[in-house]
């Protein structure tokens, strides 16, 4: 996960399955709150 707090996005890169994606962050979103909203973006939730 590479945080871009200035421009507001997170890149996810999945280590098994070489998935990469961007997801919208905050200001206070960590690591841990973009793969969150990664992971809910292909599993549905």
């Amino acid at each position: 996960v590479e945080l871009d707090r200035k421009n507001g996005f997170a890149l996810i890169k999945c280590f098994n399955c070489q998935l990469t994606d961007t997801v919208e962050i905050t200001s206070s979103d960590e690591a841990v709150d973009a793969y969150a909203k990664f992971f809910d973006m292909y599993i549905g939730e």
